[in-house]
């Protein structure tokens, strides 16, 4: 459904009893939504948990971005949703780079978190996308590796090296799952409109720009 937060609407996805355990998932990309999460685990962790999974600011399913976003106002919206949503504290599952959000949500509100599960953390986007070049260029020969990169990351930075990944078409899962994972399509490749695709690269253009990225 859709929430009003913070002159937005965010798209929020719950799974399990209202009185279980809170749980928020916050996805990582950055604007992967929560789409594919919770066709694979949603309903797994529905069993335990009153399972809260949000797509950010502009991401997938929640309303497009109309200006400039940065992770600051992400964070100020999990905290805005929690109010809304009566949740006196709830545990925070970070993946990616919601890992880094999650984070940075427990720092700014740590009376709002009582655990926090890191999944696959990018807490630095330099390392991260070392990372993923490293598992990226051998699926790639004859492509030559960006030049180090020193000092916090920058936006041409990432798009240098996101552009290197964009070669990896149809095997860019590949490089977290192996080459099993050739002719493996996520559901949100098929069952998403290109429209939320859209909203999802636009996010990922403007929180790359912002300054809390780097």
């Amino acid at each position: 459904m859709l929430m009003e937060i913070r002159g937005t609407r965010l798209y929020v996805a719950q799974r399990g009893a209202e009185d279980a355990p809170p749980l928020l998932f916050i996805h990582g990309g950055p604007g992967a939504g929560s789409y594919d999460f919770l066709a694979f685990q949603g309903d797994r962790l529905g069993q335990s948990f009153r399972l809260i999974a949000v797509d950010q600011r502009g991401v997938q399913q929640s309303d497009p971005l109309t200006g400039p976003v940065s992770e600051q106002d992400l964070i100020a919206d999990f905290e805005a949703l929690r109010e809304k949503l009566g949740v006196e504290q709830w545990s925070i599952l970070g993946h990616s780079y919601g890992g880094r959000l999650a984070l940075r949500y427990a720092v700014a509100h740590p009376d709002s978190v009582t655990k926090v599960v890191f999944e696959n953390p990018g807490w630095d986007m330099v390392l991260a996308s070392d990372t993923l070049l490293r598992a990226a260029l051998p699926l790639l020969p004859g492509v030559s590796a960006p030049p180090p990169h020193t000092g916090p990351a920058t936006k041409a930075m990432w798009d240098e090296r996101i552009a290197v990944l964009a070669q990896l078409g149809d095997r860019r899962m590949e490089i977290y799952t192996g080459p099993d994972s050739r002719d493996l399509q996520l559901p949100a490749d098929t069952e998403i409109s290109g429209e939320y695709h859209s909203r999802s690269g636009h996010f990922h253009d403007q929180i790359t720009r912002s300054a809390s990225f780097r």
